[in-house]
This record gives C-alpha cells, sequence and structure tokens, in this order.
C-alpha cells in the first residue's frame, strides 16, 4: 500500500485522482469519512491501487518538492484542480501560473486523456455492451459463408474474455487468501508478544517495586545511624571541649601549687633556721637579757615575715567569670590564693576580708557595689 507521501509526489506510472464533493467512503489515513474528498488510483505493469483521502490529510502531509528538494511552506504550495498533485510555487526551477484553477503541465497537455482512463464499473460495462451490439450488427450483416466462423470466433472470443475473467478472479482470490493467512500469523505473533511483554514488564515492574522498597529500608537504617553518630561525634566533641577546659585548669594549679610549694619550702628552711637561732638566743638569753630582748625581737620579726609570705595573692579572675562579675572582680582588685579569696578595695578595720568561696565574695561584692551606688545618688 502507497503512504500518503508517494501519493502526493508525482511518480513515472500513471496516477489518476479526482476531486469529488459527494464521498461515502472512509479516509485510508484516519478512517473519517468526509463529503469533499481525493479519489485517486495508481496504475501500475501488474495491479492497481485506489484510495480514498480526506481533504484534512491531504492537505497536512509534508511534501518535498523534486525540483529544489527543499520543503516549501503551505502559502509556497499549489495543487492541480484536477489531478490534486502538490506543486512549489515560487520554486527556481519552475515558472507557474497560479491561477484559480490550476493545472498541472500534465493534466494541461492531455486533454480529456485522464478522464478516459478512469477505471469505472459502469464505463467497462458499457464498453462490453458496445463491444457486443458491435459484433451482434456483424454477425448479421456477414454472408451465411462466414456466419458459422464469426459465431465461432466470437464464442472463442467470450470464452478467452470468461477464462481472463476467472484467472484474475483467481488471483485476486488467493492473494486475498495469502493476505488473509499472513495477516491472522501476524496477529497471533503481535499478540504472543505483546503477551510476553506484559509479562516481562509485570515481573520488572514487580521487581523494580521490591528493589526500590530495599533501598529505601537501606537508606532509613543509614539515616538513623548517621543521626546516631552525629549525636555521638558532638557528645565526644563536648567531652574534649570539658576535658581540655579541665587540663588548663589543673596546669595552673599545678603552677601555683608548685609555686607554693617551692615557697613553703623556703619558709619552712627559714623557720628551721630561725628556730635554731631562737633556740641558741634563748641559751644565750640567760646571760645576756639584752641579746635576748634582741632576739625575741627578731622572732617576732621574722614571725611576721612568715605570716605575710604565708599565702601568694593571684589578682587574675578564674576563668569561669564574665559579664557583671567579671567587671566586679577587677573594679575591687579580687584576688584568691586557691582556697580563699579576699578584696583589697573592701576593708574591714583596714585589713581586707576573707571569704571561704567565690560565690560567697561575689555576693559580698555585689551588695556593697548596689549599697555604695545607692549612696553617691543621694
Amino acid at each position: 500500500m502507497l503512504s500518503l507521501k508517494q501519493w502526493q509526489t508525482p511518480t513515472k506510472h500513471t496516477i489518476t485522482s479526482r476531486y469529488t464533493t459527494t464521498n461515502t467512503t472512509p479516509c485510508y489515513k484516519c478512517q473519517n469519512v468526509c463529503n469533499e474528498a481525493i479519489c485517486g488510483k495508481h496504475h501500475t505493469l501488474y495491479a492497481s491501487e485506489s484510495q480514498t483521502f480526506c481533504i484534512s490529510c491531504w492537505d497536512e502531509e509534508i511534501w518535498d518538492c523534486p525540483h529544489c528538494r527543499q520543503l516549501p511552506d503551505d502559502n509556497d504550495c499549489i495543487s492541480c484542480h484536477k489531478c490534486g498533485q502538490w506543486t512549489h510555487n515560487h520554486c527556481d526551477g519552475l515558472h507557474i501560473d497560479a491561477t484559480k484553477e490550476y493545472l498541472c503541465n500534465r493534466c494541461k497537455y492531455s486533454g480529456d486523456v485522464i478522464d478516459k482512463l478512469m477505471l469505472q464499473k459502469n464505463a467497462c460495462a458499457t464498453k462490453l455492451t458496445v463491444v457486443e451490439n458491435e459484433l451482434a450488427e456483424k454477425i448479421e450483416d456477414a454472408t451465411s459463408q462466414h456466419k458459422n466462423e464469426i459465431i465461432e470466433l466470437s464464442n472463442k472470443h467470450m470464452a478467452q474474455l470468461d477464462t481472463l475473467k476467472q484467472h484474475k478472479e483467481d488471483v485476486y482470490n488467493k492473494q486475498l487468501r495469502v493476505m488473509k493467512g499472513k495477516y491472522d500469523k501476524c496477529k497471533v505473533y503481535i499478540a504472543k508478544q505483546l503477551e510476553n511483554l506484559n509479562k516481562k514488564h509485570k515481573s520488572e515492574y514487580q521487581q523494580a517495586v521490591a528493589e526500590k522498597i530495599k533501598v529505601q529500608g537501606e537508606l532509613e537504617s543509614t539515616k538513623a545511624s548517621l543521626m546516631a553518630r552525629s549525636a555521638t561525634v558532638k557528645e565526644m566533641k563536648a567531652l574534649a571541649s570539658e576535658k581540655n577546659k579541665a587540663v588548663r585548669e589543673l596546669n595552673v594549679a599545678n603552677s601555683r601549687n608548685h609555686s607554693g610549694n617551692q615557697e613553703i619550702h623556703f619558709l619552712k628552711n627559714q623557720v628551721s633556721e630561725l628556730k635554731k637561732q631562737l633556740t641558741r638566743s634563748q641559751n644565750n638569753g640567760k646571760k645576756n637579757n639584752k641579746r635576748s630582748r634582741e632576739c625575741g625581737q627578731m622572732l617576732e620579726d621574722m614571725h611576721r615575715l612568715v605570716k605575710k609570705y604565708r599565702a601568694r595573692w593571684n589578682y587574675n579572675p578564674p576563668s569561669t567569670l564574665a559579664g557583671i562579675d567579671l567587671m566586679l572582680w577587677q573594679t575591687y582588685r579580687c584576688k584568691t590564693d586557691g582556697s580563699s579569696f579576699s578584696s583589697d578595695k573592701l576593708l574591714c578595720e583596714g585589713v581586707p576580708p576573707v571569704w571561704k568561696s567565690l560565690q560567697q565574695t561575689l555576693g559580698e561584692v555585689k551588695t556593697y557595689h548596689i549599697k555604695s551606688t545607692m549612696e553617691n545618688k543621694k
């Protein structure tokens, strides 16, 4: 079967087509019945094919110009009013007289040849009737001598016509049976292929669904493990930060203890030496009161010195202080020796007070700060 594009393109074989407004045959492409249609026949050496096209399918087909080998726009295409073949209106290799009822060169110069080539059932029957009438007239006009010969030739001719007609019908029926068998085989084969494809696609779909469920489960488990790892990492970072902070405080305390131990050791040595001197002074005091008094004075001075250097105060604020507490510490010159706290600017009878905890120290400093601020405002 020829495609619509093959019908639109001129060929070396004879093509007969006619525009009609009383069509009752469905279009071979869209299978719709349209009143306005193109009825065409393609003549070959062995057979002929007849098709009916609706105007929409005929006009919407893409058509390449056989002269310039380009795809013209719809505005540059014009069809023959008689045969319906397309022509490139503004083609460089053609000169076309684009009138309202345009005729191609084949239809223009062939006259009524195309109309006479239309193979219709009524025309064939009329032609056979004319031939029979002519034969009857010849038989009647012939002499009796040739009557039997003419009758014999007529019968032979009719037999040949019947044989030829029967042969054509047999060939057509045979081709029809072959085509029907091929069609049935193709239909069965296509049904089997569709069934196999449906089974294959169904199994592949089920497998894809199972893989999707499996991947979703793996993703959920991976997400849960990642969340747990993230929480563990955060905890480890917090613990590491606390550890580093504790190590720094421990190093500071160790440094302070080391310096304190050295001072204590030095003072112990001095005290031991002073005790020895005191012992010697006491032994010699009985002999010399003046010397005893001097030794006593020296002992008192040494006790004062030991008491003065007993605690080494540190004015640096602890690392935990911030904001208002840090401001109060620096304002009132707070200090600590590691176990007790004091403040130089809060004197009690001329001596800095001593507290046992940082919280108690800051509480006293805040109270004094608020009290002094209120008094200054008055």
